[in-house]
């Protein structure tokens, strides 16, 4: 069972003034509430550079987000390896690879 987590990504420089980062949480704010009225975000994440946002740190994000347990269940035949990196980037080839048109 595949799902679709929406995370908001909030970025801010680590150069802004303090100023700044008032005005910009303000927008964010207001930008967050109209992105939710449209989806379900999962995770919001802030990073002041593009350092910050690696697919480690938004896998981990969405894992905590998730509740994932890890343990073993008998009878279950889920995969305790979706919410990996590499489960991520697997899931987002296939993805891609079902919106290609023919042909193209």
């Amino acid at each position: 069972l595949r799902r679709t987590k929406h995370i908001f990504v909030h970025a801010i420089g680590s150069q802004a003034s303090a100023v700044k980062r008032g005005k910009i949480a303000g927008e964010c704010s207001r930008m967050k509430q109209w992105v939710e009225e449209s989806t379900n975000v999962s995770v919001h994440i802030e990073v002041t550079d593009e350092t910050s946002l690696t697919q480690e740190v938004v896998v981990a994000r969405v894992r905590k987000a998730a509740l994932i347990d890890d343990d073993e269940v008998p009878g279950d035949e889920g995969l305790k390896d979706i919410f990996t990196v590499e489960g991520m980037q697997q899931a987002h080839m296939e993805e891609r690879t079902k919106m290609q048109v023919p042909g193209e």
